[in-house]
């Protein structure tokens, strides 16, 4: 959800009863504390702040998580990086830091070091994606590990939720489904094209990392909506790094001219479904 989930949208899911979070993803500083000054504004209900780890630097981190931690906001997600492993140590006895997971090794690490929860993320994710099926490596997980573990990956409905329980699940993290909401603060031309999604339109694709240097780990890729971009440059990676600088300048510019046959949009599995399509 970086660059899609402020303080208004955090503070609309909050005060329907979840716990909203603000993305502090390719963000500076100045913009998350005064989202969380604005959230403060807004509702008198808990948020909390993702942390998207691999692509941020740690003095940075820390300012944000203790300035934020100083107006009262205690729960911070994490992920893309093992890193947060340094968090759970230095804070994780004041603040519920909760680690995005994408295996049973990972989890028990989180829990050793003293993660409190974990968030266990499948491959049907939107933009950066765990390794497995989600069904599949939750019921492990679960089994791996004391702590309560939050599913996350192609959920949308109350069905992902209730299936979720089943598997063991202490709740849901919740992704693609509130593009479609008003409070959404992405532009509307990436809302437009999620909700005008059909079932098979997602793909997994590099393309878009190499191209742009993205600080994720390459060896997954992100699952987004298909279009002429991934069409030609997915699993043509060789050719791509070719031509990587002329890309990463066509992307900038189809991202500013709205042009969806090269902008990437980040897209969960569930983004089918026709709940979301409002």
């Amino acid at each position: 959800m970086a660059w899609a989930s402020d303080s208004k949208l955090a503070c609309a899911v909050s005060d329907a009863g979840g716990l909203g979070i603000i993305s502090c993803g390719g963000r500076k500083s100045e913009w998350v504390l005064n989202e969380v000054d604005n959230a403060k504004r807004i509702s008198s209900q808990a948020i909390g702040l993702n942390f998207p780890l691999e692509g941020m630097d740690d003095k940075e981190a820390d300012y944000i998580i203790e300035s934020a931690f100083a107006s009262d906001k205690k729960t911070f997600t994490v992920s893309g990086s093992n890193r947060y492993l340094r968090l759970l140590t230095k804070y994780g006895d004041d603040m519920l830091i909760i680690p995005v997971i994408g295996n049973v090794m990972e989890a028990k690490l989180a829990e050793r070091t003293g993660a409190k929860a974990v968030i266990c993320e499948g491959q049907e994710s939107g933009g950066s994606i765990g390794r497995l099926s989600l069904f599949s490596l939750l019921p492990q997980v679960v089994d791996a590990v004391e702590i309560p573990v939050i599913a996350a990956g192609g959920i949308t409905d109350g069905r992902g939720l209730v299936a979720s329980l089943a598997l063991g699940a202490s709740g849901v993290w919740v992704g693609s489904r509130f593009v479609a909401s008003h409070e959404w603060a992405g532009p509307d031309w990436a809302k437009k094209a999620l909700t005008e999604v059909g079932t098979d339109d997602t793909v997994i694709t590099k393309s878009y990392d190499l191209a742009t240097d993205a600080p994720f780990p390459f060896q997954i890729g992100h699952r987004v909506i298909g279009n002429e971009f991934t069409a030609k440059w997915h699993d043509n990676y060789e050719e791509l790094l070719q031509h990587k600088e002329d890309l990463k300048t066509d992307i900038a510019l189809a991202m500013e001219n709205a042009d969806l046959t090269v902008a990437p949009v980040n897209a969960g599995s569930g983004s089918g479904l026709s709940l979301i399509h409002i």
